[in-house]
C-alpha cells in the first residue's frame, strides 16, 4: 500500500504506534491537534510517527484512538543538506525550514574559520535541540519521516556522513 492518505482523514502526530486493533492513547499535541481541528469520537483520522509508521484509526472517547489499520510509508527521495554552523540561533532556522522543504538529512560543518565553535559537550546539547525541533518541523509539516540532524563536523566527516545522497553544500 503507498503512503498516500486518503484525502478525508485529517493527521495527528503520535510519539508511537501501537497494533491494528489496540488502544491507543494520544498524547498533548494530539489533544491539542483535536480540539483545534474539532474532531470528536467516532470521527476517523491518520496518525503518523515522524519514523514512517502510519496508521488509520477511530477516535475514541477522552484522547484515546483504536488503531484500523497500520503502514510503513515509503522513505521516497533522499535529500541531504551541508551548511557550515551559523552563529546564535540561526541554526535552529535551517533545520526547520530544511525539514518543511523535505531535507532527509541535515549536516553542520564545521569549517577551519567558523565564528561558532561550540566545545563537545555544548555541541550535543545543541545537537539534541535540533533534532527535537526537525521533529516538531516534520509533525507540523505533517511528513510521515523525519530527518536526521548531525554536526558540527569537520569536512571530510559531513561529506562522508551526507554518503551518497543528493544534495547541496552551502
Amino acid at each position: 500500500m503507498a503512503g498516500d492518505r486518503p484525502p478525508a482523514l485529517r493527521r495527528l502526530p503520535v510519539d508511537a504506534l501501537v497494533d491494528v486493533g489496540a488502544a491507543l492513547t494520544l498524547g498533548k499535541p494530539a489533544r491539542q491537534h483535536l480540539r483545534v481541528r474539532r474532531l470528536g469520537p467516532g470521527e476517523r483520522v491518520l496518525l503518523f510517527d515522524g519514523r514512517g509508521g502510519l496508521a488509520e484509526a477511530t477516535l475514541g472517547a477522552e484522547g484515546h484512538a483504536r488503531i484500523v489499520r497500520r503502514w510503513t510509508a515509503a522513505e521516497g527521495e533522499t535529500l541531504g543538506l551541508v551548511m557550515g554552523l551559523p552563529k546564535g540561533r540561526k541554526a535552529d532556522d535551517v533545520v526547520r525550514q530544511a525539514t518543511e522543504l523535505g531535507a532527509t538529512d541535515v549536516v553542520f560543518l564545521r569549517a577551519a574559520r567558523s565564528v561558532a565553535t561550540p566545545d563537545d559537550a555544548r555541541a550535543m546539547k545543541r545537537r539534541a535541540r535540533w533534532q527535537a525541533i526537525a521533529t516538531e518541523a516534520a509533525r507540523q509539516a505533517e511528513r510521515a519521516w523525519t530527518p536526521r540532524v548531525r554536526g558540527p563536523a569537520p569536512l571530510d566527516e559531513a561529506l562522508a556522513a551526507r554518503s551518497a545522497c543528493p544534495g547541496f553544500v552551502c
